[in-house]
C-alpha cells in the first residue's frame, strides 16, 4: 500500500520514539520506520503549527522528500543556503584565494522553533503530560510500560518513577491512585497489603535493551541477545560453551543488515556492547558532519555516510573458527589487543555516551557519492579502489582473495591469526589515513575549518598539475578538481571586466597617492562587493561579513577615496555612499555547478548501471 499524504501523530498505531530525540535537539525532519506503514519521514513544520506529521511512502521516497521539504522552504526562504564554498573566490583568479579568503561563504540554513508564532502554535517545550521535556529513552520506557499494561501515561509514569528512586514496585496500578496512595501500596507486597487479592497482576514492563538507560528489569540481556544473533547464523559453541565463527554458516543462513551485525557484536566485548549503537552513532555525529560538509555536499551530490573503520564484513575472515571467549589469554583477546594496540577498535564498541564516534570508536562520519554516475568520494574511493585493489574485496570471480591467500595461515593458529592480524591492521590503517586526508583536504577547501595556508598549497598542486592527489598516493579528488577547472574556465571566458580588473579601475580613479591606502581600498571595496554578491544570488550574507563589518567597510572606503568636491557637499558624499553601499560586480553569473558537474560526470550508459547494479561490496 502507498500513503502519500501525512499522516497526523495520533493516526500512528504508537508515538515514534524518535520524536523525544528530535524535539530535544530541535530537529525537524528525521527518516524512521512506522509498523504498518514502513519507511518514511517524521516532520514537525511551523506550516502545520509545530504538530508533527508523518510522511510514509516507501514506494515513492523521492516524492514523500519533496513534500517534507517544501514544508521545510515555505518556513523561512530567506535562510536558504549558499550553494557555493569560498572556492567560487577562484573566480578572481587563482592567486587571490590563497591572499584573501574573505570570499563568499556557506552559511547553513537552520530550522528552529519560533516562539512568536502564536495562533494555535504547539509549544515544543510543553505537550500533554510533559512527555517531550524528558530525555527519549526516559519516555520510550514509559510508553511501553503504558501500551504493555493498558495503562494511562501518567500511571505509568507514576509507577517508573517509583522504579528508579529505588522503590521495587509490585502490585498494581488502577485509575486514580495519587504518588502517596502508590509509594504506600508498593513499599509492600501485593499480598501484605491485600491478603485476599491471590490474583494480582504485576505490572510488566515490557522493555528490551536500553541502552544507557536506568537499572531496569529487562525482557533481554545484550548477552542473550548476542546469543540469539549467534544461534540465527548458525554458530555452534565449541566444548568451553563457546561460540565459534563460522563464515560459511553465516553467510549460508543471513542476510545484509543482519549479516553484518552477527560479525559486529562477535568482535565487540559483551560489556561494551550496545543495541542500536550504529543508529546512535549517527545521531550523535550527523548534526556536526553536515555542518562542516553541507556546502560541498550541495555541489557534488555526494551524502554522509557513517563508515566502519574496521568493516565487520570486510573483515570477517580473519575471525573464521575462532571461539568467542573473553578470558584473559584467549585467542579472541590476544586479537582484540593487538587491534587495539593498532589504535583499531572493532565491532561497535560503546563504553559511554560520550564515547560514540569518539577516538575508541570504530564509526565515523564519512562523504559516499550521491549517484552512480558521480566520480568517487572518499568512502568510495576506500572501499572501491584501494580495498579492491589490495584484493581484501570485490576480488574478480576466479581470482583467490586477499583473504584466501592467507587463510592456510589464519587457521593455523594463535600465532599465525596474529600475524595476519598484524599484516591487516597496517592495511586498515594506510586506507583510514588516506581518507582522513582525503576529508581534511575537503575540509581546508569547503568547510567551516579553513585553512589559508593548505588552501594555498593545494591550489598550487592544481595549478600546477592539474590533479589533485590525496597525501602521497596515487588517489585523487576528481571532484574537487572539476570544479577548480569550472571556474578557472569561467575567469578565462570572455566576460568583460574581471573582477579584480573592475575593482582596481574603480578605485584607480580617486588617485590615492599613498600606495599602502591603495591597496586597502582595493580590499575594502571586494569584500562590499561579495557581501552585495552574495545578499543578491542568495538572498543570506556571507558568513565572514556581518551586516556591521559591511557598513564599516563602506565608511572606511569612503573615507579613503573622498572627493574635494564632496569634503563641501554633503549630497554629493551621501550620494555616492548609497552607490558604494550597493556595490558589486558586474560579471554573469555561471551556471550553477553541480549542474556543470553531472554534464561532466553523466549517469552510466544502461549496460554499465546493470553491471553497478551487480556489484555486492562486503561492508
Amino acid at each position: 500500500m502507498t500513503y502519500t499524504k501525512p499522516i497526523p501523530l495520533e493516526d500512528l498505531p504508537y508515538t515514534p520514539v524518535e520524536l523525544g530525540d528530535m524535539l530535544e535537539t530541535g530537529e525537524k525532519e528525521r527518516e524512521i520506520e512506522v509498523e504498518g506503514y514502513g519507511k518514511g519521514r517524521l516532520v514537525i513544520s511551523k506550516q502545520n503549527k509545530n504538530k508533527p506529521f508523518f510522511y510514509a511512502d516507501e514506494a515513492n521516497i523521492p516524492a514523500n522528500q519533496k513534500a517534507a521539504k517544501q514544508l521545510q522552504i515555505a518556513e523561512n526562504l530567506a535562510n536558504a543556503p549558499l550553494q557555493l564554498a569560498p572556492l567560487l573566490a577562484l573566480g578572481t583568479g587563482l592567486p587571490r584565494i590563497a591572499k584573501d579568503r574573505t570570499r563568499a561563504e556557506i552559511k547553513k540554513a537552520r530550522m528552529s522553533a519560533d516562539e512568536t508564532f502564536k495562533d494555535n502554535a504547539v509549544n515544543l517545550n510543553k505537550t500533554v503530560d510533559g512527555v517531550f521535556q524528558m530525555p527519549s529513552n526516559q519516555y520510550k520506557d514509559i510508553v511501553r510500560i503504558a501500551k504493555k499494561n493498558k495503562i494511562s501515561y501518567k500511571q505509568a509514569e507514576e509507577y517508573y518513577n517509583l522504579k528508579i528512586s529505588g522503590i521495587e514496585p509490585t502490585g498494581t496500578i488502577n485509575p486514580g491512585s495519587s504518588v502517596q496512595d502508590l509509594t504506600q501500596r508498593f513499599m509492600k507486597s501485593p499480598k501484605d497489603r491485600f491478603p485476599d487479592a491471590d490474583n494480582i497482576k504485576n505490572i510488566d514492563l515490557g522493555l528490551d535493551d536500553t541502552g544507557f538507560s536506568y537499572s531496569i528489569r529487562k525482557k533481554q540481556t545484550i548477552g542473550e541477545y548476542r546469543n540469539k544473533l549467534f544461534n540465527d547464523a548458525g554458530f555452534r559453541r565449541n566444548s568451553e560453551g563457546n561460540f565459534v565463527f563460522d563464515l560459511a554458516s553465516l553467510k549460508q543462513f543471513l542476510k545484509g543488515e543482519k549479516r553484518r551485525l552477527v560479525s559486529q557484536y562477535f568482535q565487540t566485548r559483551e560489556s561494551q556492547s550496545v543495541k542500536g549503537s550504529f543508529e546512535k552513532t549517527r545521531d550523535a555525529t550527523k548534526l556536526d558532519f553536515l555542518e562542516t560538509y553541507d556546502g560541498y555536499m550541495k555541489l557534488t551530490g555526494s551524502k554522509p555516510n557513517l563508515h566502519h573503520e574496521f568493516a565487520a564484513m570486510v573483515s570477517a575472515p580473519l575471525y573464521d573458527g575462532l571461539a568467542l571467549s573473553e578470558t584473559p589469554g584467549s585467542e579472541w583477546m590476544q586479537l582484540t589487543e593487538l587491534l587495539n594496540l593498532n589504535d583499531i577498535y572493532p565491532g561497535s564498541p560503546v563504553t559511554d555516551p560520550a564515547s560514540l564516534g569518539g577516538p575508541q570508536s570504530n564509526l565515523t562520519q564519512m562523504l559516499t557519492k550521491g549517484r552512480a554516475g558521480a566520480p568517487p568520494e572518499p568512502h568510495d574511493i576506500l572501499h572501491k579502489q584501494f580495498y579492491k585493489e589490495t584484493g581484501i574485496q570485490d576480488t574478480p570471480k576466479g581470482q583467490n582473495s586477499w583473504w584466501d591467500k592467507r587463510m592456510y595461515k589464519i587457521k593455523s593458529g594463535p600465532k599465525g591469526r596474529l600475524e595476519v592480524a598484524q599484516e591487516y591492521a597496517d592495511i586498515v590503517n594506510e586506507g583510514n589515513r588516506i581518507i582522513k586526508t582525503a576529508m581534511s583536504q575537503i575540509n581546508a577547501l569547503f568547510g567551516k575549518n579553513q585553512d589559508p595556508q593548505k588552501i594555498a598549497n593545494l591550489m598550487i598542486e592544481l595549478a600546477d598539475t592539474g590533479k589533485l592527489r590525496i597525501t602521497d598516493s596515487k588517489f585523487r579528488l576528481k571532484s574537487v578538481e572539476a570544479i577548480v577547472k569550472i571556474i578557472e574556465n569561467e575567469v578565462k571566458a570572455d566576460m568583460g571586466f574581471t573582477d579584480e580588473l573592475e575593482l582596481t579601475k574603480a578605485v584607480k580613479k580617486y588617485n590615492i597617492d599613498n600606495y599602502g591606502d591603495y591597496v586597502k581600498a582595493v580590499d575594502l571595496l571586494a569584500n562590499i562587493a561579495d557581501y552585495n554578491e552574495s545578499m543578491r544570488v542568495y538572498g543570506v550574507r556571507p558568513r565572514s561579513i556581518t551586516h556591521l563589518k559591511h557598513k564599516q567597510n563602506v565608511e572606511a572606503y569612503m573615507k579613503l577615496t573622498q572627493t574635494e568636491l564632496e569634503l563641501g557637499d554633503v549630497e554629493t558624499y551621501k550620494a555616492r555612499e548609497a552607490k558604494i553601499e550597493d556595490f558589486t560586480y558586474k560579471r554573469v553569473t555561471p551556471l550553477p555547478i553541480n549542474k556543470q558537474l553531472e554534464f561532466m560526470f553523466p549517469e552510466p550508459k544502461p549496460e554499465q548501471l546493470e553491471l553497478l547494479k551487480k556489484e555486492n561490496p562486503l561492508l
